[in-house]
Order: C-alpha cells, then structure tokens, then sequence
C-alpha cells in the first residue's frame, strides 16, 4: 500500500503518467538511481538517471 501511496505523490508532484510514477516508486524501493528507457518523464524525477538503450 505504501508503494502506492508513494506513486500517487510523484504523479502530482511531477505530472508524469501514474504508471511512470509507479515504476519510480518500486525504483526508488529498490534502491536504484537509474533505469533504461527511451520515456523522457522520467527526466521530471531528479534522483532517476535515464539512460536511453
């Protein structure tokens, strides 16, 4: 539940997609600083490197 909740502050904090926020929230559970995806929301969450495949 609180993966959620997390999710629903990133969406409102950043305006990206729910299911962008969602997969912040599970990154940031993880303990990951970065991801691969050519999805440039992601670049609104400061702490999350994209990098493009």
């Amino acid at each position: 539940m609180a993966l959620y909740r997390r999710a629903l502050d990133l969406y409102a904090e950043t305006n990206i997609d729910f299911v962008d926020a969602l997969n912040v929230a599970h990154i940031e559970r993880a303990g990951w600083d970065s991801l691969v995806s050519f999805d440039q929301h992601y670049d609104r969450i400061p702490w999350v490197l994209r990098r493009e495949p």
